[in-house]
């Protein structure tokens, strides 16, 4: 039985949150409000790690817009309010113009917020939850494994919209 609970699920994103471990999926439009909603869901990650390490990891779906300018800032706020994370990844599978963009969008924010904590942009799932895995074990040995992190963020992004 996984330990993912959700918290939202949208035909726009999803985010969900396991002890350790704060999870968001963005397949349409960001919204500002929506970006304010993760950030106040996030502590919940904290609840049932006993004070270990907290990562959050994220996908954008190939299908996804950019970010309204609005959106935007939302996001780069996003990365320094959650203040008590280790470590930060974001997926983006998709490659060409659209997977540019993204990682581009991606790396401006991380410019603009410059979060206390390590967040990097990754092409696929497997290289970012194994990165993300690393990092958060130079804090806590006993983070939760790779896999386990790549499962969570599958079934969140399978979750039925509400």
């Amino acid at each position: 039985m996984s330990d993912l609970r959700i918290a939202e699920a949208t035909v726009d994103h999803a985010f969900g949150h396991a002890p350790g471990l704060v999870l968001y999926v963005w397949r349409g439009v960001v919204q500002p409000s929506t970006v304010q909603r993760l950030i106040a869901m996030a502590p919940k990650a904290r609840n049932g790690a006993d004070g270990s390490a907290v990562g959050m990891l994220g996908i954008v779906t190939d299908d996804a817009p950019p970010p309204s300018a609005e959106s935007r800032r939302a996001l780069a706020d996003m990365l320094v309010q959650v203040d008590f994370l280790s470590a930060s990844a974001l997926t983006f599978e998709s490659g060409g113009f659209q997977g540019a963009m993204v990682r581009a969008v991606a790396t401006g924010l991380n410019l603009l917020a410059r979060p206390p904590f390590p967040h990097k942009v990754f092409p696929t799932v497997f290289a970012a939850t194994h990165w993300l895995q690393r990092e958060l074990a130079t804090v806590d040995a006993q983070t939760r494994e790779a896999r386990g992190c790549e499962a969570l963020l599958q079934e969140l992004r399978a979750a039925p919209h509400q």
